[in-house]
């Protein structure tokens, strides 16, 4: 993930499995608040991981998109804290 993807939609194209990793808040310095779609358009599951340090939360702590065409938004809480929200699954 870049600064660029900040406020963005990111496509996942990926025929098998890939995991999107949320970097350090020292590796890129994302504002608290921004926000960052997933949308996984291949038929490979995206499953989304904090880099070392880094901590996602979400519902039941599914961490995975749940199927192709589904969508998650990663929202930035503190420095090296993120909320994932969205079509989520174990």
């Amino acid at each position: 993930m870049a600064l660029t993807d900040a406020g963005d939609v990111v496509t996942l194209t990926n025929g098998s499995a890939i995991t999107v990793t949320v970097p350090t808040n020292a590796s890129v310095a994302f504002p608290i608040g921004t926000q960052i779609t997933l949308a996984q358009m291949g038929a490979g599951q995206v499953t989304v991981a904090g880099a070392a340090g880094v901590t996602v939360y979400s519902a039941d702590s599914f961490l995975k998109l749940r199927t192709q065409y589904s969508s998650g938004t990663l929202i930035k809480t503190a420095t090296n804290t993120w909320l994932l929200i969205g079509d989520i699954a174990a």
